[in-house]
């Protein structure tokens, strides 16, 4: 069985039981093991050892320090980290939209909604796993996460795909890399480009801007497609609300 190590961090001892109860009982129906630890203050949680936590539940209104300031911590120290507030209050969407969490979950916690999220990150956690085998630039075969990839495209002949360090290659056909990344988040700018939404930062006319390390780097698209990468943007975008 698949184990996933979660972090509540809410001040109300009854609203981390009703959220344990959720959890375990979406636990038991999907046969995982959920290693769950609790936090009264985000103070606590934040002197933890960030990165071995999968997910994050942070209720917002807390003393100390809230539950904003202990999610902003949280993304300095692990970028990729999945998060959903658990609030009773509604006036925090806008900061909860601009530091991009999985979810807005409001007390008391709608099990139904609960349970959509957790089958999207379980799936997305699970993609964190899986790797590809590619060249190097010196020719040396190494392996990198499928979810690393920024965009992938035909130079010369070969398939080449772009991280935020390094453009490797692949002895895999356009064809092969199509059917390999048909359960990730890739859209096509071009018949033989493909851009993963995670990376895209804005859309503009007819680019995308893609986030690669500290810069932003430009992917066009082609006019017949722009209709179609808008959706899938869009519907992309509807996974963190």
């Amino acid at each position: 069985m698949d184990n996933y190590k979660i972090a509540i961090c809410d001040d109300e001892v009854v609203c981390c039981n009703e959220l344990c109860d959720i959890l375990n009982e979406y636990e038991r129906y999907n046969n995982l093991i959920f290693e769950i630890k609790c936090y009264e203050d985000g103070n606590k949680l934040v002197s933890e050892k960030l990165s071995d936590f999968d997910m994050f539940f942070l209720d917002i209104e807390m003393d100390c320090i809230n539950g904003i300031d202990t999610a902003k911590f949280i993304i300095r120290e692990c970028p990729d980290a999945i998060i959903m507030f658990v609030t009773g209050f509604d006036n925090y969407i806008d900061f909860a939209f601009d530091l991009k969490v999985m979810r807005y979950l409001n007390k008391p916690v709608d099990k139904d909604r609960l349970f959509r999220a957790l089958d999207i990150v379980i799936m997305d956690i699970n993609k964190e796993k899986q790797y590809i085998s590619v060249r190097d630039y010196r020719g040396q075969l190494c392996e990198i996460k499928i979810i690393d990839i920024i965009r992938v495209f035909i130079d010369g002949r070969k398939v080449s795909l772009e991280t935020s360090d390094n453009i490797y290659e692949t002895n895999k056909s356009f064809s092969e890399m199509e059917k390999i990344l048909e359960n990730f988040d890739f859209v096509h700018t071009y018949r033989k480009r493909l851009a993963n939404l995670l990376y895209v930062s804005g859309f503009e006319d007819d680019k995308l801007l893609l986030k690669k390390g500290n810069q932003e780097i430009e992917e066009y698209i082609n006019t017949k497609l722009i209709g179609n990468v808008r959706k899938e943007w869009m519907l992309y975008g509807r996974k963190f609300r």
